[in-house]
C-alpha cells in the first residue's frame, strides 16, 4: 500500500512537471482573442474567409480642414508603414505597360464587344489630347487602353479616393481626409495600442489634424490588453479572498502552500492540455477557467478539514462522488462543435482531475493532513442557532422560490440575444474611427462575396462570371485577358490606319492567339503585383459587394458578416442549451444510481443554481448569451459539491458542523472569486460573472434545505 502510494505520487509529480515544461514551450504560440475565433467560424469556411478579409486590414484616417496639413500628417505615417501595395508604384505601371496586352476597362470592353469601334477611337483621341498625360507609353499602348485601365483599376481599389504619395485622399462634406491602409499582420499589437493612444491625443494638435484608427485589429489589440489586465486583477482578488477566508476557517495560513500547489498543478495540467489539443486556445477559456479556483478550494478545504475530523476514508467518498458528478456534468461539452466550448470542457475536466489527484495523494493520504488539518477549528455539537429546522426550511424555500420566479415575472425573453454587439463593447474612440471610415469611404455595409476556385485563376473567372468586382476588377483572369487581347486586335485592324493618320502614332496589327504568356498580367508571377493576390489565400477571394447584390453561382457566396455571425451564434446557443440538457440528464442518472431515494436532495442545488443564475441576469438586465449558459456548467459542478458535502454532514455532531462550516467558507471563496467576473468590461465574462454569483448563491442556499431521513428531520447547524 505504501509503495503503491509513493509510486502514484511520483507519477503524478512527473506528469505535472512534464505539463509545466510543455506549457512553457507552447505558450509562445500565443492565444486567440478575436470574436470570430470565439464563435468558432471553422465550421463555415466561407464566413471564416470573409471574416479574415475584414480583419486583415486596418487604416489610419487623418481628418482636417487643410488638405496640406492632412497630407503632411499622412506622409509622415507613410514613412513608417508604407501602404498595402508592396513595391514602387512606378514598378507597377512598368509591369502594366510590359504585360498589358489583355487589359481593358469595363467601359472599353463593352464598346469593343458591341463593335462600336468609332466611339472607342473617339474616346482614345480625347484621352490622348486631354489634360492628363498617359500613364503607359503610347508606343506600347497607342489607343491608351492600358492607361484607361490603370485609372479604372485604382478607382476600383480605392473606391472613390484619389491615390497620392502612398496614401489615398478625399474631400467629404467640407473636410479633408487622407487614408493609409496598413497590413495588420505586419504591425505588432503593442504598436497598434500606441497608435490608438496617439490618435486619442491628436485632438489637441495645433494644426487641427485628427488621426483615427479603424479596423478590427485595433479592437482585438484593445480587447487583449484589457483581458490581460482583468485576468491579473481577478487573480489578485481571488488570491486575497482565498487567504483571508482560509485564515478565517483554519485560524492560520498553513493551508496556503497546499492550496497554491494544488491550483498551480491543476492550472499547468489544464493549460498544457489546451495547447496540446487546440494549438492556440482562446483567452476567454482562461477567464472561464477561474471556475477551477472554486473547485480547487472546495477539494482542498474539505480534504484538510474533513480528514482531520472524519479520517481519510470518511472524506474520500464525498470527494470522489463530487469529482465524478462534476466531470460528468462537463463531459457533454467535449462533444460541442464550437472550439471555445470544447476548450472550456477540456480545461475544466483536466483541471478537476488534477486537483482531485493532488488532494487524494498528498492531502488525504499525505503529510499535509497532519501538518495543516489539525489547525482547523472544531465546532461544538451545539452550534445550532436556536431556530427550528422546520422554520428555517420554510424561510429558505420561500426565498428560493421567490427569486427563481423572477424570470417568469419579468419579460426575460427580451434579454436573450445573438447580436454580436452583445459580446463586445467597442472602445468609443475606435467606434468613432470605424464610423468615420464608413461615412467617408462609402463602405458597403459589411456584405462580402466569397468566391471559391481550385486556384487563383479559376476564382478570378468565377468572379467575372458572377459580376463580382473583386480581385478580377484589378487584374482580370488570364482567360479574360486573352479575350480582351482579341478585342484589341479587332480595334487595331478596324481603326489602326485611321487612328495613325489622325495622330501620327504607329499602330501595329497583332494576332492575339500568337501572344506569348508573358504578354499578360499574372499577379502570382510578377513580383511587384504580388499584393494583388493577397485577396487569395489558396481557397477563395473575398470582396465587398453593394447592398442588393446576389449571386446564383454556387462558387460565389454572399455574406453579411454581421448577420451571418448572428445566425451562427444563435445556432451555437441552441447547441449549448442541448448540451446543458444532456449534462442535466447525465447528472440525474448519476444521482439516481448513487443516491437513489435521496437523489432529489442532491439535484435541487443544481436546479436552483440554474434558476438563480437566470434571475440574476434578469435583475441586472444583462443580455443572456450562449456564455451565460456555459456558466451554468460551472454552477452545476459547484452546486453538486455543496450538496454532496452538506448531505455527508447529516446526523449532526461535531464532524457535521465542521463540514458545513467548511462548505460555507468554500462557497464564500468561490462567490468572491467567480463573482468578480461581473465587474469586467468584456460582456462575455461580465455575463458569466453575474450568472456565477446568482447561481452559486442559489445552489448554496438550496444545499442548506433541511431534508428528512426516515421521517426524522435532519438537524442543521
Amino acid at each position: 500500500m505504501k509503495r503503491g502510494l509513493i509510486f502514484l505520487r511520483v507519477a503524478f509529480a512527473s506528469a505535472v512537471a512534464a505539463a509545466a515544461v510543455f506549457l512553457a514551450l507552447a505558450v509562445r504560440r500565443g492565444v486567440d482573442t478575436d470574436l470570430m475565433s470565439l464563435a468558432g467560424l471553422g465550421r463555415d469556411h466561407a464566413l471564416r474567409e470573409a471574416s479574415d478579409a475584414v480583419s486583415g486590414t486596418v487604416a489610419l484616417i487623418f481628418e482636417g480642414e487643410s488638405a496640406e496639413d492632412v497630407a503632411k500628417a499622412a506622409t509622415a505615417a507613410v514613412g513608417e508603414f508604407g501602404g498595402m501595395i508592396d513595391g514602387d508604384p512606378q514598378e507597377v505601371l512598368k509591369a502594366i505597360g510590359e504585360h498589358g496586352a489583355g487589359l481593358l476597362s469595363d467601359g472599353a470592353r463593352a464598346l469593343l464587344e458591341a463593335g462600336s469601334y468609332d466611339e472607342a477611337m473617339k474616346g482614345s483621341l480625347s484621352r490622348l489630347f486631354g489634360p492628363v498625360p498617359p500613364v503607359v507609353s503610347v508606343k506600347r499602348d497607342p489607343f491608351l487602353l492600358c492607361s484607361e485601365y490603370v485609372e479604372s483599376m485604382f478607382a476600383a481599389q480605392t473606391r472613390g479616393w484619389t491615390r497620392s504619395g502612398g496614401f489615398v485622399r478625399k474631400s467629404h462634406e467640407g473636410r479633408e481626409y487622407a487614408m493609409l491602409p496598413i497590413d495588420a499582420g505586419k504591425v505588432a499589437q503593442s504598436r497598434l495600442l500606441e497608435l490608438k493612444r496617439e490618435g486619442e491625443l491628436s485632438a489637441s494638435r495645433a494644426d487641427g489634424v485628427r488621426m483615427f484608427c479603424a479596423g478590427p485589429a485595433f479592437h482585438t489589440a484593445v480587447a487583449t490588453a484589457n483581458s490581460k489586465k482583468e485576468i491579473n486583477v481577478l487573480s489578485a482578488v481571488s488570491a486575497v479572498a482565498v487567504l483571508l477566508i482560509g485564515f478565517a476557517l483554519f485560524r492560520s495560513f498553513r493551508f496556503a502552500p497546499v492550496l497554491v500547489v494544488a491550483q498551480l498543478s491543476a492550472f499547468a495540467v489544464a493549460s498544457a492540455a489546451l495547447f496540446a489539443v487546440f494549438g492556440r486556445p482562446h483567452v476567454v477559456t482562461f477567464i472561464f477557467g477561474t471556475s477551477l479556483i472554486g473547485l480547487s478550494v472546495d477539494y482542498v478545504y474539505h480534504a484538510l478539514a474533513g480528514a482531520a475530523s472524519e479520517g481519510s476514508r470518511g472524506v474520500l467518498k464525498p470527494l470522489t462522488l463530487s469529482m465524478l458528478t462534476t466531470v460528468g456534468g462537463f463531459l457533454p461539452l467535449v462533444f460541442a462543435a464550437v472550439p471555445a466550448i470544447r476548450q472550456m470542457a477540456v480545461f475544466s475536466i483536466t483541471g478537476v482531475l488534477s486537483v482531485y489527484g493532488f488532494v487524494v495523494l498528498f492531502v488525504v493520504f499525505g503529510f499535509a493532513r497532519s501538518r495543516v488539518a489539525v489547525a482547523a477549528p472544531s465546532c461544538a455539537a451545539g452550534c445550532a442557532n436556536g431556530v427550528p429546522a422546520a422554520a428555517r426550511g420554510v424561510c429558505l424555500k420561500a426565498l428560493l422560490l421567490a427569486v427563481a420566479a423572477l424570470p417568469a415575472v419579468v419579460p426575460a425573453r427580451r434579454l436573450f440575444t445573438e447580436d454580436p454587439s452583445a459580446f463586445y463593447n467597442p472602445d468609443p474612440y475606435l467606434k468613432e474611427g470605424d464610423a468615420l471610415f464608413v461615412r467617408a469611404s462609402g463602405a458597403m455595409g459589411g456584405r462580402m462575396a466569397v468566391t471559391h476556385g481550385a486556384n487563383l485563376q479559376e476564382a478570378l473567372e468565377n468572379e467575372e462570371r458572377a459580376g463580382v468586382k473583386g480581385v478580377s476588377a484589378v487584374v482580370p483572369s488570364l482567360k479574360r485577358q486573352r479575350e480582351n487581347a482579341a478585342l484589341k486586335a479587332k480595334l487595331h485592324e478596324a481603326k489602326g490606319a485611321e487612328y495613325s493618320a489622325a495622330t501620327g502614332i504607329a499602330v501595329r496589327k497583332f494576332d492575339a492567339a500568337d501572344l506569348p504568356a508573358d504578354a499578360f498580367l499574372d499577379p502570382e508571377k510578377i513580383p511587384c503585383l504580388s499584393w494583388m493576390a493577397k485577396g487569395w489565400n489558396g481557397r477563395c477571394t473575398v470582396t465587398p459587394v453593394p447592398e442588393g447584390f446576389e449571386s446564383g453561382d454556387p462558387a460565389v457566396k454572399v455574406y453579411s458578416v454581421r448577420d451571418a455571425l448572428a445566425t451562427l451564434l444563435a445556432g451555437m446557443t441552441y447547441e449549448v442549451m442541448k448540451l446543458l440538457g444532456l449534462s442535466v440528464i447525465a447528472m440525474a442518472a448519476l444521482f439516481a444510481a448513487l443516491f437513489r431515494r435521496r437523489a432529489l436532495s442532491y439535484a435541487l442545488p443544481v436546479v436552483f443554481g440554474f434558476l438563480w443564475s437566470f434571475a440574476a441576469l434578469v435583475a441586472t438586465r444583462t443580455p443572456i448569451t450562449l456564455f451565460s449558459f456555459i456558466a451554468m456548467f460551472a454552477v452545476s459542478g459547484l452546486g453538486v459539491d455543496y450538496a454532496i458535502f452538506y448531505r455527508s454532514s447529516e446526523g449532526g455532531g461535531k464532524c457535521g458542523a465542521a463540514t458545513r462550516r467548511t462548505v460555507f467558507f468554500s462557497f464564500l471563496t468561490s462567490l468572491i472569486g467567480l463573482g468578480a467576473l461581473a465587474f469586467t468590461q468584456f460582456p462575455v465574462t461580465r455575463s458569466m460573472g453575474i450568472a456565477f454569483a446568482g447561481g452559486l448563491l442559489g445552489a448554496y442556499l438550496a444545499a442548506r434545505l433541511p431534508f428528512r431521513t426516515g421521517g426524522t428531520p435532519v438537524p442543521r447547524a
